[in-house]
C-alpha cells in the first residue's frame, strides 16, 4: 500500500502574531530571611507604597487580644529594618517574631492597636517593668512607615497613658534613643519627665 505523506502545516515558519495587550510586568519578589514571610505579607505590600487614605484621627484604637497575634506579627514584620531594630534592638526575623508573640505571657502584657480594616498600622506594647524597678509599665510604640508623622502615634501614646496612668494607676515609662528625635519631641510634648540612662532617654509619665 502506498504511504501518504502527512500534510504540511500551512503556518509553519510564519511569524507569530504579536499580542497587542501583553501582561504587565510582575514586580520583583522581595527578599526576606524567612520563606513564609513573603506569602504571609503578600496582601499587605501596598501599605508601604501609598500614603494612608484614611485620616489618622478617624482610625479606631482598641485593646488587642491573643486572637490578634497574627495581625501583630504582620505589623512588626512590615516595619522597616531600622524601625524594627529600634523597636527590638535587633532586626528580628519572621520566625523570631512568631516565636516571641506565640509564647508571650498575655496575662502580663497589654497591647493597644490602631486598626485600618484587618491591618494594624500602629501598636502600643505595654510590658510590665522588670523586677527591682517598681510597679508600672514600659511602653514600646511602633508605627508603619506611611502612617508616621500622621498623628496616629500621638493618639496611641495618649491612649496608653490613659490606660496605664489613669485606669491602672501606675506610672508609664518610655525608653528612647537620643537620635529618635520625633519620639523625644512627642514624649516631651505629652509631659514625660526625662532622665538619661545608659545612653538612652527614659521618660516617665506618673500615675494619675
Amino acid at each position: 500500500m502506498a504511504q501518504i505523506a502527512p500534510l504540511a502545516d500551512p503556518l509553519a515558519g510564519a511569524p507569530r502574531p504579536v499580542d497587542p495587550l501583553p501582561d504587565p510586568a510582575r514586580p520583583r519578589a522581595r527578599r526576606w530571611p524567612h520563606a513564609r514571610l513573603g506569602r504571609v505579607l503578600a496582601p499587605f505590600w501596598h501599605l508601604g507604597d501609598h500614603p494612608p487614605a484614611q485620616s489618622a484621627g478617624a482610625v479606631p484604637i482598641n485593646a488587642l487580644a491573643p486572637s490578634d497575634i497574627g495581625l501583630l506579627i504582620v505589623h512588626y514584620a512590615l516595619l522597616g529594618a531600622e524601625d524594627r531594630k529600634a523597636r527590638f534592638r535587633s532586626n528580628l526575623s519572621f520566625s523570631a517574631l512568631s516565636h516571641r508573640y506565640h509564647t508571650l505571657d498575655w496575662g502580663s502584657f497589654r497591647f493597644l492597636g490602631a486598626r485600618v480594616g484587618q491591618r494594624l498600622v500602629a501598636v502600643a506594647e505595654l510590658a510590665p517593668l522588670p523586677d527591682g524597678i517598681g510597679p508600672g509599665r514600659e511602653l514600646a510604640l511602633s508605627v508603619l512607615g506611611p502612617w508616621q508623622h500622621s498623628g496616629i502615634g500621638e493618639r496611641l501614646m495618649q491612649a496608653a497613658m490613659r490606660f496605664v496612668c489613669t485606669e491602672e494607676r501606675q506610672p508609664l515609662v518610655l525608653f528612647v534613643r537620643p537620635d529618635n528625635k520625633p519620639m523625644v519631641r512627642l514624649a516631651r510634648k505629652l509631659g514625660g519627665a526625662c532622665q538619661a540612662e545608659n545612653g538612652d532617654y527614659s521618660f516617665v509619665f506618673p500615675a494619675a
